[in-house]
């Protein structure tokens, strides 16, 4: 299929996968069904608004992929793939391309797990307002596992503030400092110079 659009009904996929070469921008509202997948080609973006319940799995092998809704599908993300959103994902995404949440900033949701392989590339976008992308990754068995990849830092025009440095050491103050030091309070005064001498104890003697 060279596209999907539609603002609403349902398409069901039955057992099959359904490609979708994609060269454009397009933007599905309605529902997709079936133990089936999807596989995503092309260059362009594919925007799924609607709760899907599909089951089968979802390949993005080219162009972008973006989850606005909700699907229930185990996401793998090929190498000349993107995959964005601030939809839910319920499964597993394979990073091996690029993941980029939101559609500018915003929060993709993973309910499952995601894992970043080796070669892949995480997008983050941030801005002066202390704003960026982040994966939130929670249910069962709701672990991110990070085996190497790139992570890219696109910063929005603005003013952005400097982070505190860590402290400064201080110094211990000498007998020239003008610094004046607490009196240390009696109840933890230290010992004089003086040796210390048990004082004999007298006995009573008998009547």
């Amino acid at each position: 299929m060279g596209s999907l659009a539609g603002v609403g009904g349902t398409l069901s996929l039955g057992a099959s996968t359904l490609t979708v070469a994609e060269t454009g921008s397009t933007t599905f509202a309605g529902t997709l069904t079936g133990t089936g997948g999807i596989t995503k080609t092309g260059s362009g973006t594919l925007n799924l608004t609607g709760t899907n319940t599909y089951t089968g799995p979802t390949t993005v092998s080219g162009g972008r992929l973006a989850i606005n809704g909700s699907i229930t599908s185990n996401v793998t993300v090929g190498a000349g793939g993107n995959l964005g959103g601030t939809g839910t994902i319920t499964g597993t995404v394979n990073n091996n391309g690029i993941v980029a949440p939101g559609n500018s900033i915003g929060t993709l949701n993973v309910s499952g797990s995601y894992t970043q392989a080796a070669g892949s590339t995480y997008q983050v976008e941030t801005n002066s307002a202390g704003q960026a992308d982040r994966i939130n990754v929670s249910g069962a068995p709701g672990t991110a596992t990070l085996n190497g990849g790139t992570v890219t830092l696109t910063a929005a025009t603005g003013v952005y503030a400097s982070a505190p440095g860590p402290p400064r050491p201080t110094r211990p103050p000498s007998a020239a400092s003008s610094t004046r030091a607490s009196p240390v309070p009696a109840a933890i005064s230290p010992p004089s110079s003086a040796p210390w001498r048990p004082t004999p104890r007298r006995r009573a003697r008998p009547p």
